[in-house]
């Protein structure tokens, strides 16, 4: 079943991407603050513990804006980018090169409205593998909150989310 706390995370979202879109485009900072990290929160990613999410994460010379880890393994890099950015092209060749030096299997880019993920170690050259791809605005609140369980801190550490469907 999925947590009305989800969902109502999830609509609050669909109403800040309503009221303060201009805003939102302007830069990732408040994108990551009002959409991404409430709703990696809402997902059960405690920003508080460093053991389940690393900020600025580095890789190599670069770093990630998150990694979200399960016992100590990262499990997902993800990259954020300001509200409406075109997510594919370089940005995602970004977030797949964040994962591929660490050696980190799933690779999440997002605006916080579009949430796309890859299975980095079943994508073969221009291939992508898709594992998620989700736009906040277009599916509604409880659909969306199905989805989106695969990716929570529960569901990933019990390594169910590979059984969760990507639709509903």
């Amino acid at each position: 079943m999925t947590s009305e706390l989800l969902i109502e995370t999830i609509t609050m979202l669909k109403q800040r991407l309503e009221i303060r879109r201009e805003y939102l485009a302007r830069n990732e900072s408040p994108t990551r603050q009002l959409l991404i990290d409430p709703l990696l929160d809402a997902l059960g990613w405690d920003f508080e513990d460093s053991r389940r999410v690393a900020l600025e994460f580095p890789i190599g010379q670069l770093r990630s804006d998150y990694v979200l880890i399960v016992d100590g393994r990262p499990k997902i890099v993800v990259e954020a980018k300001r509200f409406g950015t075109r997510l594919s092209g370089e940005p995602t060749k970004q977030v797949l090169r964040y994962a591929n030096k660490a050696s980190i299997r799933y690779a999440l880019i997002t605006d916080g409205a579009v949430w796309r993920m890859f299975d980095v170690f079943e994508s073969r050259g221009p291939a992508l593998h898709v594992v998620m791809d989700l736009d906040l605005i277009a599916t509604d609140a409880t659909d969306a909150a199905h989805i989106l369980e695969r990716m929570t801190y529960e569901t990933i550490e019990s390594e169910r989310w590979f059984r969760i469907p990507l639709s509903v």
